[in-house]
């Protein structure tokens, strides 16, 4: 090793080690370091010339016995934490030599303390290292007579090979996990959230059923049919426990204690998260147990969370945006206070990614989710960090941020991911990706939505490219590129598919914005085919409906849309004013920063002018969302715009003071 120090105690062998540093330094071997603290070769060569003596059949005994000298020698805890990893690397190095039984359980010991310091540094194919050489050493009937040691061992080693997608190891590990641990109900739970974690990366939708089946040994059962009636029976019961509680007495209640009431809430928790993407009807029914588990036995790590989702929950009774705002609040106050990092990733994305939408700017919601996304990577809470993840991805493209920017933290959420996620649970990334390509002009295909999931009975059956809530994003976004570069077919056909958006989204913006862009695919098909025009304006009604609700509850991020769609629908129908809306939805689109859709408004208001043959002010404004699109950064539609308009091309210097701008 470089950086050599003097652990060893016995007097005589200081003396001894004094000695021979002190020749070596008079040699020209070893350097001193910081007065004497320290010693090191003076060239890397020497420490490869002294290995080089060792013939290769002693190099194992070797490495094992120098790691068991040290580990037996350092007496100093502290010096112990700190040569941790290079004592275990020269007992890993030769594991395969150890028969004392004694030598054994100690170097058993030695790599958990290795694998847990690795997973608390978030290095988690170091972890998996240690852990897995734990498990070599273990054997047969230490399940009876080092249960504890065996148990954790294994337990960790199936953690850290699901963070680095060693589906098989997590496999192999679990099978002896359940084997032995049946009389445990504690173990039992800890290993079936690891189980049900390892399945939720892969997108099995068994992962809920398993899950379900575990708490069942916990005493914690749910109903599976009646689902309403059980709804609307919990969430009278929780809204009453609820009653008065803010942050301070949350804060009051004692700490959960219980080992089995952690691990039930912990494996509560991670199915809330499934439950989003497979099957929302138990959504609210797990929201109601976490809460009256933590106002009944006390506050714990899943608290915070279960506030946060509680805010979301109460949206889908209709309770006032200013109450689930209020909880989304504590939430992350209760995080901050009892600084459970682990659930910093789940809070993040209830709070910024669903109810904070409706009362911030998007942009604003994108510093808190990459914080939120970033946790999450560190703590190994990849279900959370993939939902922050695919959040991130739509602020930052529905906010109206240059392409190249979203295109730039796109690449950065997919390196983060792809260490830890396997390539199935990447597509939603790969569906933004690919709308942000098209619109940038790196790819030419205008159809980047594939199916994903089908739905039978109210279940979402995943696919290998993802559950309901990739495939309705994904959805979206397609409908709003299509609509942007005028493709209203295409648009439509998307619209007429996200029948489940509302319910999958309720309580965040995004039904509104996809009401938006389904309005005004319906008002351009109206104007294309007259015979079928009344089935589309009546959809572009129904949507102009939502958003005016939705603008009563709060007018952030769709004011500009609402007016927009006004002036659409008043154009469509020849009433009104409809100069007056499109000007209204340019200004507050201009306010709001929305590029893209600051440019669509100018491009329709643009349209309804020549429309009228008011060509001079349809230029002006088309001009206008030229530069505009060129300032997203969108050079296909800006061609788009030369090729429709030709007098575009008229005025280039005009153009280009425009784009410098």
């Amino acid at each position: 090793h470089a950086d050599v120090q003097r652990i060893v105690e016995v007097e005589d062998n200081e003396a001894l080690a004094a000695s021979s540093i002190s020749m070596a330094s008079q040699e020209g071997l070893l350097d001193v370091i910081e007065n004497g603290k320290g010693v090191a070769f003076t060239h890397d060569s020497v420490n490869e010339a002294a290995y080089s003596l060792l013939q290769p059949d002693q190099h194992a005994p070797y490495h094992l016995r120098l790691g068991q000298i040290l580990l037996k020698k350092i007496c100093c805890p502290n010096l112990l934490e700190n040569y941790l990893f290079t004592i275990s690397i020269q007992l890993a190095r030769g594991v395969e030599l150890i028969t004392d039984e004694e030598d054994r359980v100690a170097t058993a010991c030695t790599f958990l303390s290795a694998g847990e310091k690795s997973m608390a540094a978030s290095a988690f194919p170091e972890a998996h290292f240690f852990f897995a050489k734990g498990c070599q050493l273990l054997r047969h009937d230490d399940w009876t007579n080092n249960y504890r040691l065996c148990c954790d061992i294994y337990t960790k080693a199936a953690d850290a090979a699901a963070l680095t997608t060693d589906f098989q190891e997590v496999d192999k590990c679990l099978a002896i996990l359940f084997d032995h641990c049946k009389g445990s109900i504690v173990d039992y739970l800890n290993a079936s959230y690891i189980q049900v974690r390892s399945m939720v990366a892969q997108n099995d939708p068994a992962s809920l059923d398993t899950g379900l089946e575990a708490l069942r040994l916990a005493d914690e059962n749910f109903p599976s049919r009646n689902l309403v009636m059980h709804t609307t029976v919990g969430f009278a019961k929780t809204r009453r426990l609820m009653k008065s509680k803010g942050t301070r007495k949350l804060l009051q209640l004692p700490p959960i204690t219980d080992k089995q009431m952690i691990a039930t809430l912990r494996l509560l928790d991670l199915l809330v998260t499934i439950t989003l993407t497979f099957y929302q009807e138990l959504l609210p029914l797990l929201c109601f147990r976490i809460v009256k588990l933590n106002l009944t036995h006390g506050i714990s790590k899943a608290t915070p969370s279960a506030v946060a989702l509680y805010g979301v929950i109460i949206g889908r009774f209709g309770y006032p945006l200013t109450e689930r705002a209020k909880y989304g609040e504590i939430a992350l106050v209760l995080q901050r206070e009892l600084k459970c990092n682990d659930a910093l990733a789940n809070v993040t994305l209830l709070t910024y990614g669903a109810t904070f939408t409706r009362i911030q700017t998007l942009s604003d919601c994108i510093e808190p989710l990459l914080s939120g996304f970033e946790s999450g990577i560190k703590t190994g809470d990849m279900p959370n960090a993939r939902g922050c993840a695919a959040a991130i991805a739509w602020c930052s493209f529905f906010s109206g941020q240059k392409l190249t920017t979203v295109a730039h933290t796109m690449k950065y959420l997919r390196t983060s991911l792809s260490e830890f996620s396997p390539k199935s649970a990447m597509q939603g990334n790969r569906n933004y990706q690919d709308a942000v390509d098209y619109c940038l002009g790196v790819s030419k295909d205008s159809r980047f939505y594939y199916n994903m999931p089908t739905v039978r009975n109210d279940v979402i059956i995943s696919s290998k490219r993802g559950g309901l809530i990739l495939d309705e994003q994904a959805k979206l976004i397609q409908l709003t590129v299509s609509c942007i570069f005028c493709d209203y077919e295409l648009a439509w056909t998307m619209s007429e598919k996200l029948g489940l958006f509302g319910s999958a989204f309720a309580g965040t913006t995004w039904p509104y914005t996809c009401a938006f862009y389904r309005g005004m695919a319906a008002i351009s098909l109206s104007m294309l085919h007259r015979s079928s025009s009344r089935e589309y304006v009546r959809t572009a009604k129904s949507c102009l409906k939502q958003l005016r609700k939705g603008h009563k509850k709060s007018g952030k991020n769709i004011t500009h849309q609402l007016y927009l769609l006004k002036a659409e629908y008043a154009a469509c129908k020849k009433f009104g004013f409809p100069e007056k809306f499109y000007l209204l939805a340019i200004e507050h689109a201009a306010l709001s920063g929305v590029t893209h859709e600051h440019a669509y408004a100018c491009e329709r208001f643009g349209t309804y002018h020549f429309l009228r043959k008011n060509h001079n002010a349809a230029y002006e404004q088309i001009r206008e969302a030229h530069i505009l699109y060129s300032k997203w950064g969108s050079r296909p539609k800006c061609e788009q715009l030369k090729k429709k308009y030709p007098r575009l091309g008229e005025n280039e210097r005009f153009l280009r003071g425009g784009l410098n701008n």
